[in-house]
């Protein structure tokens, strides 16, 4: 491991710096080093940034001082000059990742991460200890990550949205999902509207956040939203498409993508039946979470390779966000896990990535907060690598 990357693991927490004035830089990193924290991401959002690196490693030289939100290679350029010892992007930008990379300057491009994996905590609370552990963006689901206030239907109001559109921007995370899994299967008619409304209203909210993907998997024929063999059957994908389709017109008038993602559980079980959903609703506001594991069961998981080949190839130019996690074999059954805890190689993944989706959000599932930030590491990594 690079030893400046090596010592930001070391210390644990980076904390995140936006300052309108230079001026606040020297009694700012005296506090911090004398707080024992001797470490600073000065973001470049402000005029101010390469004047307070510079004034930091000047006055600091113990402190390690990096540059954030660096979005082009003469800000690279710019904040190294100044004494910048690592570079943070908000998402993988290959230009600047390889820019870096020759000139040996150490480089944490953004990684998303879902936010209810983080700690328990008020999102106010948990959004910097997700931005300090190096993750660039969040998919949120709002029942599951906060319970501070209401997440109704009816409590979804342009306030709201602009609160949360705040906040994120505060903490320099991209919103790159809202999730929203109801089933548009069920038999229960009455529910089927419920849910159909509940889509529309977070369409109609993450067009306020600013988001622009709503993520939601593809359900099952009944009403507890569970497996059965009947999940495959041509009546069943023929049903989701039928009450997908009004959905996704929702979210051609707002200007909003909603992604399915295909689940071997669920109706969209295989590349095959995502691709036939794209093709028979024919809309570009229609596209594709990629989430490989999710593509597995026990009887499939040994033809992988095969799989996820063929989801890029039929998939691959409808893709919009891609979803990481990894996966042990327990009882016969296949137990998701965080990023390299399992059997999963992501070398051809990340390939694909690099190649045709260099500036896709990537989100990593299934993490626990001891393993977040070593799940980023270990896929950023890979990113470097291929």
């Amino acid at each position: 491991m690079n030893p400046v990357i090596e010592e930001i693991s070391r210390i644990g927490i980076v904390p995140v710096i936006a300052l309108d004035d230079a001026k606040d830089a020297e009694p700012l990193a005296k506090a911090l080093c004398e707080g024992g924290l001797p470490c600073a991401e000065v973001t470049f959002r402000t005029a101010a940034a390469e004047d307070s690196i510079r004034i930091m490693a000047e006055k600091f030289p113990e402190m390690l001082v990096g540059a954030g939100t660096v979005l082009t290679t003469e800000q690279v350029d710019r904040a190294v000059n100044a004494g910048a010892k690592f570079i943070v992007s908000p998402g993988l930008n290959p230009k600047v990742v390889a820019y870096c990379t020759s000139k040996n300057i150490p480089i944490v491009p953004g990684c998303a991460i879902r936010v209810h994996d983080g700690e328990k905590l008020p999102l106010e609370q948990l959004l910097p200890i997700l931005r300090s552990r190096g993750f660039a963006c969040g998919h949120i689901a709002l029942s599951k990550s906060i319970s501070e206030v209401s997440t109704a239907v009816s409590a979804l109001t342009p306030g709201f949205a602009m609160y949360l559109k705040k906040l994120f921007a505060k903490n320099e995370l991209d919103v790159a999902v809202l999730g929203c899994y109801l089933n548009l299967a069920t038999p229960d008619e009455s529910a089927l509207r419920i849910n159909q409304e509940k889509y529309m209203a977070n369409i109609r909210f993450a067009s306020l956040m600013g988001c622009g993907v709503v993520g939601t998997e593809t359900g099952a024929p009944n009403k507890e939203y569970k497996y059965e063999p009947a999940c495959h059957t041509e009546e069943a994908l023929n049903t989701f498409i039928a009450n997908l389709r009004p959905v996704v017109e929702y979210a051609e008038k707002m200007g909003v993508i909603v992604a399915i993602e295909p689940v071997w559980k669920h109706i969209v079980c295989n590349p095959k039946r995502a691709r036939r959903v794209l093709d028979e609703i024919t809309s570009p506001n229609l596209q594709i979470i990629f989430d490989p594991v999710n593509l597995l069961c026990y009887n499939n998981y040994n033809e992988r390779k095969e799989i996820f080949a063929e989801a890029m190839e039929l998939l691959g130019k409808d893709i919009a966000v891609v979803h990481i996690k990894d996966f042990v074999v327990k009882d016969n059954e296949l137990v998701s896990v965080a990023a390299g805890h399992g059997e999963m190689d992501y070398i051809e993944i990340m390939k694909f990535i690099k190649k045709e989706k260099p500036f896709i959000h990537v989100s990593l599932e299934n993490t626990v907060p001891e393993n977040a930030e070593e799940a980023r590491k270990l896929i950023q990594s890979i990113w470097e690598q291929v």
